[in-house]
């Protein structure tokens, strides 16, 4: 049974928001690969408790739920509009990747809905239907196999070409609004330390 992946200790510099980002896709890999594994293992224990499981696959849906959805807003709300500022300077295959990626976003969001409602239901059966453990296997597959290449693109050509398009300052500005979507948290990590 993988577990996710404790937390590097990273102290994010949102006046770096690009290196955040990367960041914030190796969490995201490393919690993809603990859902996928949780997934083969509901199909692999039969008869076994499965409470280990369960709990691996609500704390990756929790990340999804609250730090991914945040990294989604970073891109979608701050980093793509400003990089689509520049669609008279840049190669439009930057403009083309940015509409697919966020097209894989909203399929990611429908996958995510799916998986806590199927756990749910899993959790609260008395006996597991084998059907639905499938079908929840599956679909940490599909969320798997839609953001191992997403990742990539992200990381191999949008993070580069915003390093090129954008100035320093609107850089500062989309660390900014980064930071500002995580402050409530970052703030109560810091009075509990």
């Amino acid at each position: 049974m993988v577990k996710p992946i404790a937390p590097i200790p990273f102290q994010a510099d949102f006046t770096k928001p690009l290196d955040v980002l990367f960041h914030c896709h190796q969490k995201i890999a490393a919690n993809l690969e603990a859902l996928r594994r949780a997934g083969e293992d509901l199909r692999l224990s039969e008869g076994k408790d499965f409470t280990e499981i369960f709990a691996t696959v609500d704390t990756v849906l929790s990340h999804f739920a609250t730090a991914g959805v945040k990294h989604t807003q970073d891109e979608e709300e701050s980093l793509f509009p400003r990089i689509r500022q520049y669609n008279h300077t840049v190669v439009s295959e930057v403009f083309d990747v940015i509409g697919q990626l966020e097209a894989q976003h909203a399929r990611a969001a429908s996958i995510e809905d799916s998986l806590n409602k199927m756990i749910v239901n899993l959790a609260a059966a008395e006996t597991l239907d084998e059907n639905k453990i499938d079908l929840f296997g599956d679909l940490s597959e599909s969320l798997y196999d839609l953001y191992r290449p997403h990742i990539q693109m992200e990381n191999e050509f949008v993070f580069p070409a915003a390093a090129e398009i954008l100035s320093k300052s609107e850089l500062f500005e989309v660390g900014k609004e980064m930071y500002q979507r995580r402050k409530s948290s970052i703030h109560s990590l810091r009075t509990k330390s």
